[in-house]
């Protein structure tokens, strides 16, 4: 794979021999450290704007999120209550966010939820409308 542009260069992805071995063992081992997780952060970076924008995302259970961009803005989740503020000086605004945020709950862990969203395999099934593109 040739990665193009400055700094990028190439890549080697080996492709595994099939059939591949049974990775039920491991998936089971990695859903049993992640379900010990008290908290967990993601930070993101997107670009290629200069400079990047950057979003830090905090999680703690059983239902608390803390988001903040580089931009500013912010918000705070606990349990059903959504905190926002739009820049540091800002004050904070609430809101009611309609269902409890769960954290440490994955969502390959919740079929039943995914099955009863309205519309979750239509989207995956049909063509888009005439010129209405995916991306």
């Amino acid at each position: 794979m040739d990665l193009s542009g400055s700094d990028r260069g190439a890549i080697d992805l080996p492709i595994p021999e099939l059939p591949a071995d049974d990775a039920a063992a491991t998936f089971q081992a990695a859903r049993e450290r992640m379900a010990r997780l008290a908290s967990y952060a993601d930070d993101e970076v997107f670009g290629p704007v200069v400079p990047p924008l950057r979003t830090q995302y905090q999680f703690e259970k059983p239902g608390r999120m803390r988001v903040r961009g580089s931009l500013g803005a912010e918000q705070v989740w606990v349990g059903s209550t959504i905190y926002r503020r739009d820049r540091p000086s800002s004050a904070w605004r609430t809101e009611a966010a309609g269902a409890p945020l769960r954290v440490g709950e994955f969502i390959w862990e919740r079929r039943d939820t995914i099955k009863r969203a309205p519309g979750w395999g239509e989207r995956f099934r049909r063509r888009p409308p005439d010129g209405d593109r995916l991306l």
